[in-house]
């Protein structure tokens, strides 16, 4: 079993070993990774992963990094996933590199705000921007007119400076946006990791420290990284657990402000060790007990 699932199925440590979660399981939701790509044939996401567009130049339909495969892995995967039963949509706007432009990134919203509007499911769909830059005004304000479309925003904190040493997530976009969940990370242990960005920019935390998950080069292949990348998918699974579970039981779809603090609202209190005053010690629970 993989750590972070376990850890965010359970309150308090010491850690268990299994991953309890809703049968709804992120079923009828859409996560839009926007990333390096997806490994769409790989066999963890059982079909359930496709190509929506790729927006960086002279670049390919394949995930040629990983780091993509790897998110989306988190978000949805069979074995490696919070919402096993999630829809996936890849949008690459990043190159093999791990690199990308933020016109490449707003190109990749203004897709998703489309698509979705298209497929008529804008409050039933996710975002996931595991990637950060220095604060952009065009990016945040991009992000806010998502999350106007009636579509979640789910932002990495930020993996601190040139050292790996954290600093105030509100230095970065779109980890500044005010419409976006912002995740920090923390490790199995509870401490937050030292390359975690922080603040009152970011909205909570999740593990982030040596997870595993789905790779590229096989359709078997995995991996085992650290980065607030990685904590970031598992509040995008979290989530869309919540948004099928209000499905499964005919509720009205919600605001992505209203689901933010419901999540929020969910997380465990004063588990996480080392956090300054200025960060919530909130960590990511998956346990939805009232709709």
């Amino acid at each position: 079993m993989e750590n972070g699932l376990a850890r965010i199925s359970q309150k308090y440590l010491p850690l268990r070993t299994d991953y309890s979660y809703p049968e709804s399981a992120g079923e009828g939701i859409v996560a839009y990774v926007i990333d390096t790509g997806i490994n769409i044939g790989h066999d963890d996401f059982g079909g359930r992963a496709s190509w929506g567009i790729t927006t960086v130049d002279n670049s390919v339909d394949i995930d040629d990094n990983g780091h993509g495969t790897f998110v989306a892995g988190i978000i949805g995967g069979t074995a490696y996933g919070v919402a096993k039963k999630v829809q996936i949509i890849a949008v690459k706007a990043l190159d093999r590199n791990g690199s990308g432009t933020v016109s490449d990134i707003l190109f990749g919203l203004q897709y998703v705000i489309k698509n979705a509007k298209k497929l008529g499911n804008s409050h039933k769909s996710i975002v996931n921007l595991s990637l950060g830059t220095q604060k952009s005004t065009a990016l945040d304000q991009a992000v806010t007119a998502l999350v106007n479309a009636g579509i979640i925003m789910v932002a990495a904190a930020g993996n601190g400076d040139e050292s790996g040493v954290g600093q105030d997530a509100c230095e970065f976009s779109p980890a500044s946006a005010r419409t976006a969940l912002t995740v920090g990370s923390t490790d199995r242990f509870d401490n937050v990791a030292g390359f975690s960005n922080y603040g009152p920019c970011v909205n909570l935390f999740a593990p982030g420290v040596q997870i595993r998950s789905t790779w590229i080069g096989s359709n078997t292949a995995t991996y085992v990284s650290s980065g607030t990348s990685f904590s970031t998918p598992f509040a995008a699974g979290v989530m869309a657990t919540y948004m099928s579970e209000r499905i499964s039981q005919n509720k009205t779809a919600m605001q992505p402000a209203d689901i933010i603090r419901a999540i929020t609202g969910m997380a465990t209190t004063g588990a996480i060790h080392g956090l300054g005053s200025t960060s919530p010690n909130l960590l990511l629970y998956n346990r939805i007990d009232a709709l």
